[in-house]
């Protein structure tokens, strides 16, 4: 009779915690996991291969060796290297994850080593053969594992070792500088602690620069990332026009083009123009162009700047007090704005400037003295500003080359002219209007024989008109209207200037008649001599003035008939004649009477 059937004996499937101990206090999971975590002795591993290293070279996956004591320990490269390829691939598991198959084979290897644990002698001696090469296969698998964790640490602490070595480099320059420097409006570019470090405090100051919102903290990050290969000397041009840009409502300028473009050069900005060698020598940018703001600090480290017009804009507040480092400048018109303040005293420093005009601003005080050393003046126009006071006596002194000379609408108190004003000796322009002065003009006012023009109205001179005037061979307008206090006459000499085109003596205090000589200025254009107290006829020499377009002589005490020779004129030459024909003076040629 044949014995029954033996069920089939399957282990089964217990699912264990090795963190949980039991009741006893010892610990629940398996021996052989015991074995995985208990640490290795000096004994496991040769001492050859034992190094104080995070990562020892016989933790390489390269499979388990048996010691003398016949226990498993990590196999070393030597180890590996004198076992054939089949050896080396039966007694090393698969690198990476293990598979499905894997797990549950270690599984049931453990469930097996418990239950061989329980069995007497004989059921040991039956499964022996059959669990042992499991229990085998399962520590190797294990202890592979171990291997494998223990790579994966060791790959943290480099990763954490290497984030830290970047955040020591990137901020190791930050750190020199000893201020903090923020992005704007993008992460920081790696360039721009060198920028940073270049700029302040040299050219901004890191108040300034670190200042959240400000035109400077705008511009730092552009700069940085367009100047990656530039010069200093090319990142510090660029960043003051950026500046600039910035503080100037730049975004909406009607004509911008090529400004802040991160690929093209300054040079090449609109209304930039530079030197061979890349340097600004020109900044010219034109009139109601929407510019609102004022003119920042940084403007004077362009150093190659040799023309700065912003004439007709929008711009405000006080310039810098640096503005004469600008040595190298030759033409600075800042013309119709809003600038206030007081006149630099630093702008004696420029020493090549020619050009100089500061019309229709807001400025106060008195003219600085040192504007005396710019001996290469040519053009000072300070009109219709608020300055005060008189003018330095050196100033004059110093401008020997000036030709053109505006200092009308403001509100000087002199006295009278100074007379130093003589040694202008290149001056061809004079303009004094609305000035307040007081006094005589002076004599060697006309003696300047090159002088054009000379303008002084609505002011308080007094005396008559000098006869010195025809030294003046070059004087083409004569122009004193406004002058209530002058009195005198119309002086003869007056004859004498042949390049004489216009003469304005109107509403003033002088009395006696017309002179005939008046007659020889054949260059007479206008004349225009009403609100006095002449008297006498109208001479027929006025007549040979051909080229005469304009006469006033209404609001006189001028009696009598108005000459042929001059009616000639008004037919054949439209000649605007204004006379008082409707009460003294008989005019048949006349169209307007007063």
């Amino acid at each position: 009779q044949l014995p029954a059937p033996q069920p089939e004996r399957r282990p089964p499937q217990i699912q264990f915690d090795p963190y949980i101990e039991d009741r006893d206090g010892a610990s629940s999971q398996p021996d052989f996991m015991n074995e995985r975590y208990r640490p290795l002795s000096t004994n496991d591993v040769d001492s050859d291969n034992t190094s104080n290293q995070p990562c020892p070279e016989n933790y390489f996956g390269l499979g388990p060796s048996r010691s003398e004591s016949n226990e498993l320990v990590p196999m070393t490269i030597h180890e590996d290297s004198e076992l054939s390829n089949s050896q080396r691939r039966e007694r090393t598991p698969r690198r990476g994850m293990m598979n499905r198959s894997m797990t549950q084979r270690i599984l049931h290897g453990s469930q097996a080593v418990q239950n061989t644990q329980a069995d007497d002698s004989d059921s040991e001696d039956t499964h022996s053969g059959s669990d042992k090469p499991i229990e085998e296969e399962t520590q190797i698998a294990l202890k592979s594992v171990g291997i494998f964790s223990h790579m994966d640490l060791c790959g943290v602490f480099t990763g954490i070792f290497l984030a830290a070595l970047l955040i020591l480099v990137i901020s190791l320059p930050i750190a020199l500088t000893g201020s903090d420097i923020r992005p704007t409006s993008a992460p920081m570019h790696w360039n721009q602690p060198h920028v940073y470090s270049l700029l302040v405090p040299r050219i901004t100051s890191a108040s300034d620069m670190n200042k959240v919102g400000s035109p400077q903290y705008k511009v730092l990050s552009y700069v940085a990332i367009t100047s990656i290969l530039d010069e200093p000397a090319m990142v510090i041009q660029k960043y003051v026009l950026s500046v600039i840009y910035s503080f100037n409502n730049g975004d909406n300028w009607h004509r911008k083009r090529h400004w802040m473009s991160p690929d093209v050069t300054v040079c090449k900005w609109e209304f930039v123009i530079c030197d061979d060698n890349g340097g600004i020598t020109n900044l010219t940018i034109p009139r109601n162009n929407n510019i609102q703001g004022f003119l920042p600090e940084e403007i004077v480290h362009l150093t190659s700047l040799k023309v700065l017009v912003l004439t007709g804009n929008n711009l405000f507040g006080t310039l810098p007090q640096r503005i004469g480092e600008l040595t190298n400048l030759e033409t600075l018109c800042l013309d119709q704005n809003r600038f206030g303040g007081m006149i630099p005293s630093s702008f004696g420093k420029m020493a090549n400037l020619k050009t100089l005009t500061v019309r229709k601003n807001l400025f106060v005080g008195t003219i600085p003295s040192s504007m005396g050393s710019l001996n290469q003046l040519v053009k000072l126009d300070l009109q219709a500003n608020s300055l005060t006071g008189t003018i330095p006596r050196n100033v004059f002194a110093g401008l020997t080359n000036l030709q053109y000379l505006y200092l009308g609408n403001n509100l000087f108190s002199m006295q009278r002219i100074p007379k130093q004003i003589s040694s202008l000796t290149n001056v061809l322009r004079i303009d004094l209007e609305h000035t307040s002065i007081s006094g005589t003009l002076p004599a060697d006012l006309f003696s300047l024989s090159k002088l054009e023009y000379l303008r002084v109205t609505d002011s308080e001179l007094i005396g008559p008109i000098p006869k010195y005037v025809e030294s003046s061979s070059s004087l083409m307008y004569l122009l004193l209207p406004n002058n209530r206090f002058f009195n005198g006459t119309i002086p003869t000499e007056l004859g004498t200037l042949k390049n004489l085109t216009q003469l304005d003596v109107s509403f003033c205090a002088l009395s006696g008649s017309i002179p005939s000589e008046i007659g020889n200025a054949t260059s007479l254009i206008s004349v225009d001599l009403p609100d006095n107290d002449l008297t006498g006829t109208v001479p027929d020499s006025i007549g040979k003035l051909t080229k005469l377009n304009n006469m006033r002589i209404n609001r006189n005490d001028i009696k009598g008939s108005i000459p042929d020779t001059v009616c000639e004129l008004v037919n054949t030459q439209s000649l605007v004649l204004m006379v008082d024909c409707k009460y003294d003076i008989t005019c048949e040629c006349c169209e307007v009477c007063t």
